[in-house]
């Protein structure tokens, strides 16, 4: 079982390395946090890129490298956007040139090098992409695709540096509140999953009278999951 001692020594700089004075005072923050059973965590799709990216191809004969490097994609709300705008396409689901032409624009936008994508540019995108996963009743399956088998496929309770430490901050107390919708991370700590719209639940969370890993914006396989959602 962690002790707060235990998963205090996680938090440190690398041996040898002195931390730069406000690296040092976060360091001093966190542990106090954490002692005194306050510590709440945010986790955003940089966690789950990082735990993809920490996984060996060579173990994983189901996978290969640019299978893997798009697994790490889906996790991002840009990549996750990319990838059912290309699913419309290899599905067959638009019918319609204007609907072409709209999921083409939207491509071309997501992919542009020349300019920094906007949020109003992505909101667009999960609009256009939502709205037409709806009419062809094929979002509950999209999902699936892109999340359902990630976690047994890809980690599978081997080892992994981000989510082993986050692992023995929650079980010393941290409470963790994540954007994401994949299910990583209640599937690694063996924790429930908590959603925002369960008001009694998201209240209990709150009030420290539950715990489990609270999904601001829902998980995938769940209806109230909104890709159109901000990271």
């Amino acid at each position: 079982m962690t002790t707060a001692s235990s998963a205090l020594g996680i938090i440190q700089t690398p041996a040898g390395k002195r931390p730069a004075p406000q690296q040092a005072k976060y360091i001093k923050d966190i542990k106090a946090a954490l002692s005194s059973n306050n510590l709440t965590i945010i986790v955003g799709s940089g966690v789950s890129i990082n735990a993809i990216h920490a996984v060996n191809a060579a173990d994983m004969p189901g996978r290969s490298l640019a299978e893997l490097k798009r697994v790490a994609e889906s996790m991002s709300w840009l990549g996750l956007l990319r990838h059912g705008l290309y699913y419309l396409m290899e599905e067959d689901l638009l019918s319609n040139s204007d609907d072409k032409k709209e999921r083409e624009d939207h491509i071309n936008i997501l992919e542009s090098r020349a300019t920094p994508v906007t949020e109003d540019q992505l909101r667009a995108a999960a609009s256009f992409l939502t709205r037409k996963l709806f009419e062809a009743r094929k979002i509950d399956n999209w999902y699936a695709l892109e999340f359902e088998d990630v976690y047994q496929e890809c980690i599978g309770h081997d080892p992994n540096p981000i989510l082993d430490a986050l692992k023995e901050l929650y079980e010393c107390g941290a409470r963790i509140i994540t954007t994401n919708y994949d299910d990583l991370l209640e599937k690694h700590i063996s924790a429930q999953r908590i959603l925002i719209d369960n008001t009694v639940d998201a209240k209990l969370f709150f009030a420290k009278r539950t715990r489990g890993i609270l999904h601001v914006h829902g998980v995938w396989w769940h209806s109230a999951c909104d890709c159109q959602s901000v990271e």
